[in-house]
């Protein structure tokens, strides 16, 4: 199993970001570049996970709000980024 796959079936945010480090992690030792691994290139590899997690945030507190026409914008930004 990807963890590709693995982050998006995940229920935490944790989680989905974790799977997504790690599988760029494991990219990068199968390229050979376990000894050039810093801290910017697992920034690099979670941003779009963030960003999808806070989206995912913003949406279930619309739903709590119940603004239907945030939730279907905030809904929309994450299928474009999909």
């Amino acid at each position: 199993m990807t963890n590709g796959f693995r982050a998006e079936r995940e229920t935490t945010s944790e989680a989905r970001i974790a799977a997504r480090a790690m599988e760029m992690l494991r990219k990068m030792i199968r390229e050979g570049r376990k000894d050039q691994i810093d801290y910017a290139d697992i920034r690099d590899a979670v941003r779009a996970q963030v960003r999808k997690e806070l989206v995912l945030a913003r949406i279930e507190e619309a739903k709590l709000c119940k603004r239907p026409d945030r939730v279907k914008i905030l809904q929309g930004i994450i299928e474009e980024s999909d």
